[in-house]
């Protein structure tokens, strides 16, 4: 097994101090099979970065396409039921 530590970098909307809003960024830890450290490791070395910041990237990938997933699952609904909705208002 392998752990890798991943840091959140700061962001235009997280971990830095704008104006009065105070913003703080993550630390996790993710326990990784061997294997799967190898592949982030070959992945990170292939695309010349650093293997926790290919880990951030994937995560806030997948964070932003769920996301968008969700809310496009949710306009269909409403667009959906927006009959039944105006009936009930």
């Amino acid at each position: 097994m392998a752990l890798l530590v991943v840091h959140g970098a700061p962001s235009a909307e997280e971990g830095a101090i704008v104006g009065k809003r105070v913003e703080a960024s993550m630390a996790i830890a993710i326990e990784l099979s061997d294997h799967q450290a190898q592949a982030l490791s070959e992945a990170a070395a292939r695309l010349q970065v650093p293997e926790a910041e290919l880990a951030a990237a994937a995560v806030r990938d997948l964070l932003a396409h769920q996301s968008a997933d969700f809310d496009a699952a949710a306009q269909r609904v409403l667009e959906k039921n927006q009959v039944l909705y105006q009936r009930l208002a």
